[in-house]
């Protein structure tokens, strides 16, 4: 957990903690609880992956954290994402359009590196859904102490 807590957010953090949890409190026999935990133990690993393929991924949020206009990469490796729903099981970059619940509507503006086979994906809008994204970067950036002169 001490290795996540330096790439995911406090809510990412907060989710495998409590399947960590439920998972030993039941000694790893709630099916449920134990594959939750165990997706998010790949977390790390899928990170250092995804951070190679995209080397402008910066964090791991949660869905409810996500905004439009966001950059994401969706992770269809991590057990958390059932992926780009009318096709494609490569991580992909997105634009988000707009989040319905956990589904994001998004437009796949790249793809991971070398991955030409998804080449065609590259300008499409598909429905995501996703627990864990991997954040690119923020859309804008607040400065503190900023203060409007008009």
């Amino acid at each position: 957990m001490e290795k996540l807590s330096q790439i995911a957010t406090k809510k990412v953090i907060a989710v495998a903690e409590r399947a960590s949890e439920r998972a030993i409190y039941r000694n790893n026999m709630h099916n449920f609880w134990s594959a939750v935990f165990q997706c998010y133990l790949k977390i790390e690993e899928r990170f250092q992956t995804l951070s190679y393929l995209f080397p402008e991924v910066r964090r791991v949020i949660h869905n409810t954290e996500i905004m439009s206009g966001d950059l994401l990469i969706s992770d269809f490796h991590s057990g958390m994402n059932v992926g780009f729903l009318e096709g494609g099981l490569s991580p992909v970059k997105i634009r988000v359009l707009e989040k319905n619940g956990d589904e994001v509507k998004g437009k796949i503006v790249g793809v991971a590196i070398g991955d030409i086979k998804s080449m065609r994906y590259v300008g499409e809008t598909g429905t995501f859904k996703n627990e864990i994204w991997y954040f690119v970067s923020h859309k804008f950036a607040v400065i503190e102490g900023f203060k409007d002169r008009y």
